[in-house]
């Protein structure tokens, strides 16, 4: 009878890893079969059909240079303030267009009236960029964070890659040597704090601002001298902003690393955490580190987790990991952070071939797709509220341009292509 029993059991056991194991691959072929040509053909026409053409269209400004920072759904002029983070950004995008997807000369014109117009206006005495410029280029607001000077890098360095012109090089180069810098003089200045009284506070953004312009300006240092900078800010980053006990990305802490307990410090910063994500899966790419990759994926699949609206759909922008009241509102999602997100877990999944990747790529997917997308005009919606409708009548706002989306589509072309 025992002999018997345990016979049946074995069956059912190995009934139930047949079906696990059917199930897998079915997934897999799914992933690679004729879903995957629709999904080339839906991201070609989302980037090259709709979101390129109406920044073409309707972002530049072709008396004073550079580009309109605030624009309609039609492309109409709200005001013509120009924000250096977000023309750095431009410039930036369709530089890296140029050298990535296809060597079309719009998009390098389209970039070199950006870069141009940042070189004329958009740095003070010291080589660091401004916050704020008017129309004309007259400064109007400095920077208080390192978002400008490293957008601004960016934009340079892949358009030197586009041109060959030193130029362009030799202000990257400058602009980075300071910027990194500046990191490292914040670290020393925090570490020497004695003051009780005065709170110190890190924040991530500034490193991950500081892992995208290095990764941008791998062609302008030599291989060890970029290598041993990457290591750097990577260990920094994981030592700083890295909750040990939960394995959590946290957007900002004290001088040593310290937890902050304040709303602040107690989120979960969804955009950010993907930027990070995005920045340590290029970089696994170029220097094989499976481990950090498995980390990486590992944050992406949990920031989906936590963040995803299971009523609405689409991602928060934050989530407070203690379950307390969050202090920001609630009732936007953004298109540049489901554009990171779609990058990062098609990332992962090459990195890991974890089937979560792509079963949240898909929802995530899904989701942008039926709402950000313009049905009258080119271009996308730049968020949408919890009834899934256009949270602001603009196409671009000092907030969010062309940047992550544009970018984000293309890196998602290219990674479906290759799987």
């Amino acid at each position: 009878m025992r002999r018997q029993l345990t016979s049946s059991a074995f069956c059912c056991l190995f009934a139930f890893c047949f079906t696990l194991v059917v199930i897998t691959r079915r997934s897999t072929a799914d992933i690679t079969g004729t879903n995957l040509q629709k999904l080339t053909a839906t991201y070609q026409q989302a980037l090259l059909k709709q979101v390129v053409p109406f920044w073409l269209d309707h972002g530049p400004d072709t008396t004073h240079g550079g580009y309109f920072d605030w624009l309609t759904p039609t492309g109409a002029v709200v005001d013509g303030d120009k924000y250096v983070a977000r023309q750095a950004q431009q410039a930036y995008a369709f530089a890296w267009l140029y050298n990535t997807v296809d060597a079309q000369p719009r998009w390098l014109d389209h970039a070199r009236l950006g870069v141009t117009f940042l070189s004329q206006f958009a740095h003070g005495d010291r080589l660091h960029c401004y916050e704020q410029l008017d129309r004309v280029g007259h400064p109007v607001e400095l920077a208080m964070t390192n978002e400008s000077d490293g957008y601004t890098i960016m934009a340079y360095g892949q358009f030197y890659r586009a041109t060959k012109d030193d130029e362009w090089a030799m202000l990257a180069k400058a602009l980075l040597t300071d910027l990194l810098a500046d990191l490292a003089d914040a670290q020393a200045e925090a570490a020497s704090t004695t003051v009780p009284s005065i709170r110190k506070t890190r924040y991530l953004r500034e490193w991950v601002t500081g892992l995208e312009a290095l990764l941008t300006c791998r062609y302008l240092l030599d291989e060890d001298s970029w290598k041993d900078r990457m290591h750097e800010l990577v260990q920094g980053i994981q030592q700083l902003f890295v909750d040990r006990r939960t394995d959590t990305v946290r957007p900002c802490v004290l001088s040593d690393g310290g937890y902050i307990n304040t709303p602040e410090g107690r989120r979960l910063d969804v955009g950010l955490t993907l930027r990070l994500v995005n920045c340590l899966l290029t970089y696994c790419e170029l220097v094989p580190n499976r481990r950090l990759a498995q980390q990486a994926a590992g944050w992406c699949l949990y920031t989906c987790e936590q963040s995803w609206n299971e009523t609405a759909g689409g991602l928060r922008n934050y989530v407070d990991q203690k379950l307390q009241s969050t202090t920001e509102p609630d009732g936007y999602y953004w298109n540049w952070i489901m554009g990171e997100a779609l990058s990062a877990l098609c990332k992962s999944y090459v990195h890991t071939r974890h089937n979560d990747c792509m079963k949240w790529f898909q929802r995530v997917h899904d989701y942008a797709f039926a709402v950000f997308p313009d049905s009258t005009n080119a271009g996308w919606h730049i968020a949408v509220d919890a009834q899934r409708q256009p949270a602001w009548p603009l196409k671009a706002s000092p907030i969010v341009n062309c940047y992550a989306v544009v970018q984000q589509l293309a890196v998602v072309l290219k990674t479906i292509q290759k799987l």
